[in-house]
């Protein structure tokens, strides 16, 4: 190995004595009888402990309120389910109202349609069917009855008043106001 690599670690420890032996209190006593104790106090090491248990602390009782938390969490979550348990049971109940609703409504459209055709029946109300019926029946005979009434007109009445009344025929509209005016003459 080279004595590069072996220098620094030692000069690393080196330092970190001498840091540590800087901050704190070091006792060195000597006995009579050749005894030799040391005895080294560091404050900032003892401060830190003491941080340290009080961090500790302070974290078992953030841990405590954690899991009381949690537990409360886990009660709500539980009742929320029991809710949502007890939403889908009146939900599912709910849709089998309503489908038996449904059912039943469906019934009572059926018996009032029978209803109203018996009461059209009974008090001859006629349908919307009936009254085009109606109606075309009527636009029918009215065409059929123009066609009696052109027919009865050229054949009988016309011919008949042209032997009883032949001059309203032979004039024309302009000729009959001097024709109407002579006759009214004849009456004075």
């Amino acid at each position: 190995m080279s004595p590069g690599l072996i220098d620094f670690p030692i000069t690393a420890i080196a330092r970190l004595i001498v840091k540590i032996l800087g901050e704190g209190e070091v006792r060195i006593s000597l006995s009579p009888l050749g005894g030799v104790s040391a005895a080294v106090r560091l404050p900032a090491l003892e401060r830190s402990i003491d941080q340290r248990l009080e961090k500790i602390n302070h974290a078992r009782d953030n841990l405590r309120e954690a899991l009381a938390a949690v537990d409360e969490l886990q009660d709500n979550a539980e009742e929320s389910r029991k809710s949502l348990a007890t939403v889908t049971a009146a939900l599912a109940k709910a849709e089998q109202q309503e489908a038996a609703l449904n059912a039943k409504l469906d019934s009572l459209r059926q018996l009032r349609n029978v209803d109203v055709d018996i009461a059209r029946d009974v008090f001859g109300i006629p349908n919307a069917v009936d009254k085009w019926r109606e109606r075309i029946w009527g636009f029918l005979f009215g065409i059929l009855a123009g066609l009696l009434v052109t027919v009865g007109w050229e054949l009988a009445l016309k011919p008949f008043l042209e032997k009883n009344e032949p001059q309203l025929f032979q004039t024309s509209p302009t000729n009959l106001a001097p024709a109407l005016h002579k006759s009214g003459d004849e009456s004075k």
